[in-house]
């Protein structure tokens, strides 16, 4: 029988996690892992303290936060049962990492370092993504940083590709939400400081056929 556990003496990498987890959970991670770049935007995130992410999904990025600080607290977040279920299966001998259910319309957010949104906030409604953001920025330490993963509007080919991809995700149910509500790069960074945050945006680019933005985003004084 093939023994699927990580080798203790290598350094576990974030599929490794997902190995003995079955053909499905398998195949969506790799796909996950080859379509978007993680390890590029957790740079971004503090290297310790309470870091909340939020729509963590399987956990494929709070996985990345994890492995790769484990002066990190990471807390995933997700509205789907079974793909916390899924994640759950990935923590193993971990204390650095933990996941809960919860719809993040009305999830209590606690006092945090940082708090993440990789591929989320387009799942939900305009008036919502501004509500959540209010919410986070009152628990952020005031050193705290809010890190956005989002797929930019342009080029238009890309957002076009991303929009359509995304739409079958909702459609059949892969991904939950309210629809696909887009913001372009100005209008993030409008909502961003009027909110309340300075914001620093980073376009990072690779092959793939969408557009990856990144906004990180630290407390200003009061809006």
């Amino acid at each position: 029988m093939a023994n699927d556990a990580p080798d203790a003496a290598k350094p576990v990498r974030v599929l490794d996690l997902y190995r003995g987890l079955g053909f499905r959970a398998r195949l969506q991670a790799l796909q996950r892992w080859l379509c978007t770049p993680y390890p590029a935007v957790e740079k971004f995130v503090p290297p310790s303290g309470v870091i909340l992410d939020l729509g963590a999904g399987t956990g494929m990025f709070a996985n990345c936060m994890a492995l790769a600080s484990p002066r990190r607290l990471v807390i995933g977040v997700d509205i789907s049962e079974g793909k916390i279920a899924v994640a759950n299966r990935t923590i193993r001998d971990r204390k650095n990492i933990s996941f809960r259910v919860a719809d993040l319309r009305t999830v209590p957010i606690e006092r945090c370092s940082a708090v993440t949104f990789y591929d989320v906030l387009h799942h939900l409604s305009y008036n919502v993504q501004e509500d959540i953001l209010m919410r986070c920025r009152e628990k952020l330490v005031p050193s705290g940083v809010l890190v956005i993963k989002e797929n930019s509007t342009r080029p238009l080919w890309k957002h076009l590709v991303n929009h359509a991809v995304e739409s079958a995700a909702a459609g059949f149910r892969v991904t939950t939400g309210e629809g696909i509500h887009f913001r372009t790069p100005e209008q993030w960074e409008s909502l961003l400081r009027r909110i309340g945050f300075t914001v620093e945006t980073t376009l990072i680019s690779t092959r793939h056929p969408w557009s990856h933005i990144v906004f990180v985003c630290g407390k200003t004084g009061d809006p």
